[in-house]
């Protein structure tokens, strides 16, 4: 059955499939309408011409088309050789199963055996995977090589998969998905736990403030800074200055002395020339005038931060009543005060 004749199985499979072919009406169960048996002839007939021509694909939905509106068994066998040559060995282990199940006594020894066979091969190719989940109901659904869908929870029976990675997932609304990768060998069996946990409703918080008429007590100024910021703006801004200067008075307040010594230096030196002493007297009445207003400047700004500071209002504790609407998944509310 495997890949190493495969013209030889393609001939036989051909053979087998065009052998059922006239009795496909015969073998249609009885309650089954006329058109459904025809409708199902003409699936059958595709597959046929698409299985010849090795597009496997469009053979084996062809097949099971046939089998869904005029259900035949030997179609099983039909379905199972094509999912082999598609090399979904568990597709195909399900399907011969299947085939012997509901043929029964109607197969012949030789299709029997040759079914069994190929049943024993394909075995070893194939995983045997229990699948628990902790809420009922939950779709589950297998991605690897192929995607694969396993029903709902709880599964009666272990599902069957081709060896490889899969990705086993299980979906519920109102349930967060849950999925866990799983590595099986042929012949293989395991078991995927799956805890299925409620989703959250995160809620969303739409704030909207009705403006305040501009007749209003406490209505704020037209400047973008808030009402509570603008006192502290002032004092931090007094401070600033009140540094400054008191940085120039320093620094004018060094030099005067340096000045005076250079003075002092100049009257006492043998030699000194009058202009020199003259210039040093000069930069010594400057530089102490310069400390004087900037000191003077210093404890002026020192005086109005601190008056600002101590005339400041108290912050505002009241706030502003807000109207909001709540959205969640448990419906659309209002909350605030009005």
């Amino acid at each position: 059955m495997m890949r190493c004749s495969r013209s030889l199985r393609t001939i036989g499979v051909v053979l087998a499939i065009a052998s059922i072919a006239p009795r496909a009406r015969a073998d249609a169960p009885a309650a089954a309408p006329e058109t459904a048996v025809d409708e199902g002839r003409l699936h059958f007939q595709r597959g046929v011409a698409f299985y010849k021509d090795r597009d496997y694909r469009s053979a084996l939905v062809e097949f099971q088309e046939a089998y869904r509106v005029a259900p035949n068994y030997r179609l099983m066998f039909n379905i199972g050789k094509t999912h082999a040559e598609l090399l979904d060995f568990a597709g195909a282990l399900v399907a011969f199963r299947e085939y012997l199940a509901e043929g029964g006594t109607e197969i012949t020894a030789a299709r029997r055996t040759e079914v069994e066979t190929d049943l024993r091969r394909l075995v070893g190719h194939v995983a045997s995977l229990e699948i628990i989940v902790n809420e009922a109901d939950a779709t589950l659904v297998a991605e690897g090589d192929r995607r694969v869908d396993l029903g709902t929870s709880p599964r009666a029976q272990p599902a069957l998969l081709n060896s490889g990675t899969w990705t086993i997932s299980a979906r519920k609304s109102g349930f967060a998905t849950a999925e866990e990768k799983v590595v099986v060998g042929g012949g293989e069996k395991k078991t995927v736990r799956l805890t299925l946990a409620p989703a959250v409703a995160r809620a969303i918080v739409i704030e909207t403030v009705a403006p305040r008429a501009a007749s209003e007590p406490g209505v704020p100024p037209p400047s973008g800074v808030p009402e509570s910021q603008r006192p502290m703006t002032a004092v931090y801004a007094g401070a600033a200055v009140t540094v400054t200067l008191a940085v120039g008075a320093v620094v004018t307040g060094v030099l005067a002395v340096r000045a005076k010594s250079d003075y002092d230096a100049a009257l006492t030196r043998f030699g000194s020339m009058p202009a020199d002493v003259s210039g040093a007297r000069t930069r010594t009445r400057t530089l102490a005038l310069a400390t004087d207003v900037l000191g003077g400047a210093a404890i002026a700004g020192a005086i109005v931060t601190a008056v600002l500071y101590l005339v400041r209002p108290p912050p505002t504790k009241t706030a502003t009543p807000a109207r909001g609407a709540t959205i969640s998944f448990d419906g659309l509310g209002a909350h605030g005060a009005f």
